[in-house]
């Protein structure tokens, strides 16, 4: 029945003590399994419920009663499973401390009461009080009348009652779609079909199979005594198919663990060479090395020339930026900082006691602390950050943007317009990053002194040093810049450029993912093609002046030589659009690579997913190595299967819908 039906919940009564809970999780393996015990051997409930949703149990402290908590479409629902025995009343109260926790109830369970309210020939004791406790409490409702829950009676004492929010109509929101995908097969197909497609192919001319040639020979042998076994059905056969079986275990055993070992010794070896032969399949790119710099046409070959020339380079880039005192945002900027920076321990302590917060420098120091992660930082649940941005987001992915962006182009190609992308890289952002600038924003943005007084504190005092060879540099001040390496570098960037799309005259067609800048734009469709070039082309010079004007007040420079603008159109010419930026005109490009998506000028889907495809052969090989290396480790093939391959085909779903032509009907 269960197979048949895949059921999402399961309520079970009466199985009493004979039924242990490790029966019943064997039997139910993919379930989460409740149990409360009875009053009596025959009593007791169990509810179980599927391991996708993630359910939580109350503590109901109420024999044969077992209840768990469920959020489905952003709504609380709490399922409980009682049983009544007949000797027994009702547990009303616990009924009805269950309407308490959520108005969304669902109680399902063997009551044994009787009432020809819910279709019963007979009526006794429990069920009469249970009739006039639904009628004076209107609390619940039930929902079985009449069905017959039963096969030796057609008394209905199995009942289900829900709250007044929930009807029979209505619990089809409950269903939890948990369909097992077979991404193996799925994969297989897809390379054949690939296969079939494709002119030309190459197949490989040696084959590496997983087990030794011993181990495929006694399988081989192991097959052959089954289909003996499985003809003749003789004892003495069924004896030699089991010593052969056991006999094949203890070989794969063993040959497993030697494969272990040997992995664990290159992998443990004090050798350099060794270790990084083990491991170099896993590795996603080597570092590379340099014997000269080449600056100015001058080539540097020692390693002190190198130092020095690193050193003027480094030192260079990580100075602070020369202020303008004629500017208001700087002047600001300028001024909060010293005052910041010039602070005691004694004024961070007098601001956190003043503070609405009411928190010591140790709760400063742990909250910072729990800031410092990826999800958790409080700028999102205030509303600090725009839905234009993406990157180091919850909920807010490199899909997310590439699809927001793909849906915005094909909106415009299927009105049979042109559409500009306007793609601008920020020069070494995060090393660009002007720390006064960051601060007078928090500072607009209410941020308690507190903070301000930490992240001044931890931007101050920070020294880099050059080591090449064994040759070192002197040490470095960093006075701008964001830390590298830490979760809190993206957040601090995010939030420096959260005002950014604020200065652009469509908002909506602003696409911000950390430092990477698209700007969308679109004509209007009633204008005729000509005077659409000449209107997209005045808009996008417009918001270069005011980017130019945004970037010289936070000191975060635009590397012009990456500027790139792809026109998206579906005519046969060109459209020929002139965007300039400080004087230097951008470059147009027939297909750029945003956010590691290829779209070229006619969004085509070809481009797209054999760029994908290579992907997937990289990933491919590490997989395959994996496979050879842990021939029974399937838990880490399949997270790895997961984590590097099934992103590349899941996102090309949503891709594919955003290229494929509308379908017209009639």
């Amino acid at each position: 029945m269960i197979s048949q039906h895949n059921p999402t919940v399961i309520s079970l009564n009466e199985l009493g003590t004979i039924v242990s809970d490790k029966t019943i999780k064997q039997l139910l393996f993919s379930y989460n399994i409740f149990r409360s015990k009875g009053t009596n051997s025959h009593g007791g409930a169990v509810l179980t419920v599927d391991k996708k949703p993630n359910a939580l149990p109350l503590n109901i402290h109420q024999l044969n009663c077992v209840a768990f908590q469920v959020i489905v479409k952003n709504q609380t629902y709490v399922l409980a499973s009682i049983y009544s025995p007949p000797n027994e009343p009702v547990p009303l109260k616990t009924m009805s401390s269950l309407n308490r926790i959520s108005k969304n109830v669902i109680i399902v369970g063997d009551l044994n009461a009787k009432h020809p309210n819910w279709g019963c020939t007979s009526m006794n004791h429990k069920g009469r009080l249970l009739a006039e406790w639904l009628e004076n409490s209107d609390k619940y409702a039930i929902q079985n009348h009449g069905m017959k829950t039963s096969l030796r009676s057609d008394t209905t004492i199995d009942l289900v009652l829900t709250t007044p929010t929930i009807s029979l109509s209505h619990c089809g929101t409950l269903s939890y779609i948990d369909k097992p995908s077979k991404w193996f097969t799925f994969l297989q197909q897809l390379l054949e079909a690939l296969k079939e497609r494709v002119t030309l192919y190459h197949q490989t001319a040696q084959q590496r199979p997983t087990l030794s040639s011993y181990l495929r020979f006694m399988l081989k042998h192991k097959h052959y005594l089954q289909n003996k076994y499985r003809h003749s059905k003789l004892e003495e056969d069924r004896i030699r198919l089991r010593s052969w079986n056991k006999l094949i275990q203890y070989e794969l055993k063993s040959f497993r663990q030697n494969n272990w070992m040997n992995f664990i010794s290159e992998v443990a070896c004090p050798n350099p060479t060794h270790f990084w032969k083990t491991v170099k399949c896993l590795n996603k790119k080597l570092t590379a090395s340099f014997s000269a710099i080449t600056e100015n046409g001058n080539i540097h070959t020692t390693p002190e020339e190198i130092v020095n020339c690193l050193q003027d380079h480094f030192y260079s880039r990580f100075t602070a930026p020369t202020l303008n005192m004629n500017n208001s945002i700087d002047v600001l900027a300028f001024k909060l900082w010293n005052e910041l920076s010039n602070s005691s321990h004694k004024d961070i302590e007098l601001a956190c006691e003043n503070s609405d917060l009411k928190f010591t420098a140790q709760d400063l120091k742990l909250i910072i602390r729990k800031m410092n992660t990826k999800n958790s930082s409080g700028f999102e649940l205030n509303n600090v950050l725009s839905t234009q941005q993406s990157g180091s987001i919850p909920h807010l992915s490199t899909l997310t943007r590439v699809d927001h962006l793909m849906e915005q182009l094909t909106q415009s190609l299927r009105h049979n317009s042109l559409s500009v992308v306007v793609y601008i890289d920020f020069l070494q952002a995060f090393d660009m990053l002007w720390h006064p600038g960051l601060i007078l924003k928090l500072q607009h943005l209410h941020c308690p002194y507190a903070y301000l007084f930490w992240i001044v504190n931890y931007f101050q005092d920070r020294i880099t040093t050059i080591d090449y060879q064994g040759h070192l540099s002197d040490q470095i001040v960093i006075t701008r810049g964001a830390p590298q390496g830490s979760c809190f570098e993206p957040k601090v960037y995010i939030v420096n450029l959260f005002d950014l799309p604020q200065i652009f005259e469509y908002t909506r067609k602003v696409h911000l993912y950390v430092d990477d800048l698209a700007l969308l734009y679109s004509p209007s469709i009633y204008l005729e093609y000509i005077k659409q070039t000449d209107e997209i082309q005045t808009r996008i010079n417009n918001d270069m002046v005011k980017l130019e004007q945004y970037a010289d007040n936070n000191h975060q420079p635009v590397n012009k030589n990456k500027m790139e603008f792809v026109v998206y159109h579906k005519s046969v010419q060109v459209p020929k659009i002139r965007i300039v930026y400080q004087g230097q005109c951008i470059q147009q490009q027939k297909t750029f690579k945003y956010l590691d998506f290829h779209l070229d000028s006619k969004l085509s889907f070809r481009g797209m997913i054999h760029a994908q495809f290579i992907k997937l052969r990289k990933s491919y090989a590490i997989l395959k190595y994996i496979h050879c290396a842990f021939p029974t480790y399937f838990t880490l093939k399949m997270r790895f299967f997961q984590t590097y391959t099934w992103p590349h085909l899941y996102t090309r779903q949503p891709s594919f819908a955003c290229f494929q032509s509308p379908i017209k009907i009639g």
